[in-house]
Formats: structure tokens, sequence, C-alpha cells
């Protein structure tokens, strides 16, 4: 709940608000210890979104990388909260260092294409999410100056 309005204030441009609020909720998913360890980096990975509209941006890259190694230890490199906070990395690091923003990239884009192969007789509608998401991918490693078809 508390989390919940720490997301409320955020999308209402309230970051201040949502700031406080989202580390009052930190502070109780830490309590929890492991049984809250996937709530603990749903709440750094809204944590960091908040620190990066506050142009907060070196704490943004420091809590978004805990929040995508925290998914991929617990939830997978490939289930989707990972690969949306392995994206949300990048586009973080693109602000400071183009370099690890295209290898962020790639792995984000390694981890997509993975999981539409996995599904492609499963034609939903996040599987065209999906698709979607490697279509912008490939844009942004292009413009990052990888070379990606």
């Amino acid at each position: 709940m508390v989390r919940k309005i720490a997301s409320l204030y955020h999308t209402a441009s309230r970051d201040q608000d949502a700031l406080a609020w989202a580390k009052k909720a930190l502070a109780g998913f830490e309590a929890l210890g492991a049984s809250g360890e996937v709530e603990l980096y749903k709440t750094l990975h809204l944590l960091s979104d908040v620190y990066f509209h506050l142009d907060r941006f070196q704490g943004a890259v420091r809590v978004q990388r805990k929040v995508t190694e925290g998914f991929e230890r617990t939830l997978g490199a490939e289930g989707p909260s990972s690969l949306r906070a392995t994206l949300n990395w990048a586009t973080y690091r693109a602000l400071e260092r183009k370099e690890d923003a295209l290898k962020l990239y790639e792995r984000a884009l390694k981890g997509y294409e993975a999981r539409v192969k996995e599904v492609r007789n499963q034609e939903t509608a996040e599987t065209a999410e999906e698709k979607r998401i490697i279509s912008e991918l490939k844009g942004k490693i292009r413009e990052a100056g990888g070379s990606r078809d």
C-alpha cells in the first residue's frame, strides 16, 4: 500500500512526495528480508524512476543496477521484470556512458528475442509488445553506434 501511494505521487509528478513514500516502502520490504525480495526490487525500480525524474541520474543508475541484478537473481535473466529493468538501466546509462548503454541494450535485446522465440507459437498481446520493444531496441543500438539490424 505504501509503494502504491509513492507510485500515485510519482504519476502525479509530485516526485519529492513520491521519494519520501518510496523510501518508507523500501524500509518495510527490507525488514521482510528474503520473503519480500521481489517486492523490494519493485520498490527500488520505482525509486530509480523517481530519481531519474528528479534529475538525480547517478542515483537512478546506481539503484537501477541493483534492481536489474536483483530481478535476474530472483526471477531469472530473461524474465519480463529483469528485461524491463535492464532496458531502464541502459536508458539511464545512455545519458552518461554510451558504450555501457550499448552493451545493456544488446543484453536486453538478446533477452527479448529469446522470449519471443520461446512463445512464437503462442501469439499474445505480450509477445506483440515484446516484438515492438525489440524493434525499438534495434533502433537504440543503431543510434548508439552499434550495427544491429
